[in-house]
């Protein structure tokens, strides 16, 4: 802590001064440090040097206590790098919004009650995921300010929506969580329909035709999860929705609805199913996108067959186990397979997993042994296992050889022996969990000869610059700080290395302007 000192002191007293002002701040550093209590819900309100110690903790930043804000520690706070809750607040002041719509993450006021239109004006200037789950009606103006709002908007509290509300609402853009509704006119369902993003109504537990064939003009995806059963006049219309549909909560599909919901051309998700017929399951095989069946726990020989029918891909995330004539059956599907929920898997089912032609994805798996990763490395398609947090070289190995791309985005560091293990292979390989990369890593990634994405290394030293460069396919840096020229310098010797824009040499005149990134697309909705 910086201390001013009165002019004209002399040597001794100066010494005994400075000495006096440095006890005097590091126990008023102590003091600060000691008034914060452990459980952050016991805050009631936060002071502008409370705020500044808070923000430099990892992670969300939660002060669920909090019942009163000034302006000046909520822009403090608004400095945190995670999500940032606050729920004890049952009220904004325009001056309050305004300064934390300049955090830069999630930001939960859900035990906001009351909200006018500067303050709404104000919020709807954050960027980023906000969430105004305690408000129980917004006005039309205040709608209008809040559907500006770049980012995901969750207002959970609203168990009506007039049609004025909604068609303020619906000028919106991003993704809408409108879970507290319970009932929806033809009108509205229509005017809500025309915003773009994610739309999220789970609070309806019953549709009626008219209200489904408004909802199903939504462009993109459309979640009605309250629903916990179909009819063939309700399936109907939503079957011509064109985008991503789920349906997790309807628990039992009958062959007529079956049918009419395989016409549907987006990715389907009826997760609350916990059993399927045979007859059913081959009725949802001719659905022409994605199927996710996550909430089947068990799959018998005759179903897993069938499903295996579908051209598209296929989520079975609740399986737990996989006996090797399921894998077996499951292999013979031509797209891609989701099994989340596996943890482990033995030789003999990852050998029948590795017949598997499209895409494979166990990201549920802790631990794989090498005998059970030369199995899975028979599998053609890109294989993502971002659940493995450690690799043997062994395991590496087996894997490294492979023909097709390989995600291991779990891993947040790697020994040289394994980096040069999976640096063995031509395929692509996604490492995004890394966020530093020592010189002898860089030195073994540099002698992979596919794509290699390491989106999450924020800075290089020059020797591990220079090895990336010797790299001989594209090498993707989405996450890279500035850096030193000799790093620039290094990097753009190869025109394969993709950087972002913002990241340019300390020398403004060194070498020329970095590329930019390649997209990879949108956020996955809340």
């Amino acid at each position: 802590m910086k201390q001013r000192h009165p002019p004209r002191i002399g040597g001794v007293q100066r010494t005994l001064a400075s000495a006096v002002c440095l006890v005097l701040g590091v126990a008023t550093d102590r003091l600060l440090a000691e008034s914060l209590p452990k459980d952050l819900r016991q805050l009631a309100t936060v002071s502008v040097q409370q705020a500044r110690e808070l923000v430099g903790r990892p992670g969300s930043l939660a002060l669920d206590g909090v019942r009163s804000l000034a302006p000046e520690a909520a822009a403090v706070l608004a400095g945190h790098p995670g999500d940032l809750s606050l729920e004890a607040l049952t009220s904004l002041s325009p001056a309050v919004a305004a300064a934390l719509a300049t955090h830069a993450g999630g930001l939960f006021l859900d035990g906001v009650t009351d909200l006018d239109e500067q303050a709404a004006t104000a919020l709807a200037r954050h960027l980023g995921e906000l969430s105004l789950a305690g408000l129980p009606e917004v006005a039309p103006a205040v709608a209008r300010a809040l559907a500006s709002h770049r980012g995901d908007l969750a207002l959970g509290g609203l168990a009506s929506l007039p049609a004025d509300v909604a068609a303020a609402l619906g000028t919106g853009s991003f993704g809408l969580f409108l879970d507290g509704v319970r009932d929806l006119a033809p009108e509205t369902a229509t005017r809500l329909a025309a915003r773009s993003g994610y739309l999220s109504l789970d609070g309806l537990e019953s549709l009626s035709p008219e209200v489904a064939a408004a909802l199903a003009a939504h462009a993109d995806e459309l979640s009605l999860s309250g629903l916990h059963a179909l009819t063939v006049a309700v399936a109907e219309p939503l079957a011509t929705h064109a985008a991503g549909l789920y349906l997790d909560g309807v628990t039992a599909l009958d062959e007529p609805v079956a049918r009419v919901l395989a016409r549907h051309r987006g990715d389907l998700s009826l997760g609350g199913l916990r059993a399927l017929a045979p007859t059913v399951a081959e009725t949802l095989a001719g659905h022409e996108g994605g199927l996710l069946l996550d909430g089947l726990a068990t799959l018998d020989d005759a179903v897993a067959r069938n499903l295996a029918r579908s051209r598209s891909d296929l989520s079975l995330g609740a399986l737990r186990t996989l006996p090797a004539d399921t894998a077996r059956a499951l292999a013979a599907h031509p797209g891609s397979l989701a099994l989340a929920g596996l943890a482990t898997v033995d030789e003999e089912t990852a050998r029948a997993l590795g017949d598997h032609r499209g895409g494979l994805a166990l990201n549920g798996l802790k631990s794989l042994t090498p005998a059970a990763a030369a199995g899975l490395a028979r599998c053609p398609g890109p294989i993502s296992l971002g659940g493995l947090t450690k690799l043997s070289p062994e395991t590496a190995a087996a894997l490294g050889g492979r023909a097709g791309p390989l995600v291991l985005n779990g891993l947040t560091k790697l020994d040289p022996k394994v980096a040069e293990a999976l640096a063995g292979g031509d395929a692509g390989l996604e490492l995004d969990g890394l966020a530093a990369l020592p010189d002898p890593v860089a030195a073994a990634l540099g002698r992979h000869r596919g794509t290699l994405v390491l989106n999450g290394v924020a800075g290089l030293s020059p020797k591990a610059a220079q090895a990336l460069a010797t790299h001989r396919g594209v090498v993707v840096l989405s996450g890279l700080e500035p850096v030193s020229p000799e790093v620039a310098l290094a990097l753009r010797h190869n025109p394969k290395i993709l950087f972002p824009e913002k990241v340019k040499p300390f020398d403004p005149h060194a070498g020329r302007p970095p590329h930019k990134p390649a997209e990879h697309g949108k956020r996955p909705p809340r």
